[in-house]
């Protein structure tokens, strides 16, 4: 059975900017809602920022500038990279990582949170609470509808533990991962 064909939205635009910078060796990515151009729909919208510095711009070009070019579509996601910070911080020189001993662990987790509460936030929580232990996240899917309370949001998000680490024990499990993410929801932001 082939599944229907969904129409593209911002996550799709984010999911193939993440994977194009990605696969240029670029680590540390954040998207943050705000500093977007104005051809941008402000809800639908993010800046993309390696660490400090701005990137670029992706999301849902507004209705409006979608007039001014004559472009018959309801949706339109884009995503723009600033080619001169994108050359400067991408380098040909790739240094060989030996394999870990120990390869990392991934696992899923559930996340429920406030309907405020931006992506980016979520990842610099676990990241923080995480300390040395958690390699990486990832935030990948965002469920909406069923009987989640309208003002709050599921996501599905991914970590690497990293098990050459010194903080790694047998004890690191779903369970302790889940306290620590209860531990990181008492410092969100009220929203």
């Amino acid at each position: 059975m082939v599944p229907e064909e969904r129409p593209s939205d911002f996550h799709d635009a984010k999911g193939a900017a993440e994977a194009l910078l990605k696969a240029l060796g670029l680590r540390d990515l954040v998207f943050k809602k705000g500093r977007t151009p104005p051809w941008y729909l402000k809800e639908a919208s993010a800046a993309i920022l390696l660490g400090d510095q701005a990137l670029g711009a992706l999301g849902q070009v507004s209705p409006e500038a979608l007039r001014r070019f004559d472009v018959d579509a309801t949706a339109v996601f884009v995503f723009e990279i600033d080619a001169t910070v994108l050359i400067e911080k991408v380098t040909g020189d790739r240094a060989f990582e030996p394999l870990a001993k120990f390869p990392a662990v991934y696992r899923d987790l559930s996340i429920i949170a406030k309907r405020s509460v931006e992506s980016a936030r979520i990842q610099e929580i676990i990241l923080r609470e995480g300390r040395e232990l958690v390699e990486s996240v990832a935030l990948f899917d965002l469920f909406e509808g069923g009987k989640i309370d309208p003002w709050k949001k599921p996501w599905l998000s991914g970590y690497a533990i990293d098990l050459e680490k010194p903080l790694w024990t047998a004890k690191i499990s779903t369970n302790s991962m889940k306290a620590l993410w209860k531990e990181s929801e008492k410092k969100q932001a009220p929203g």
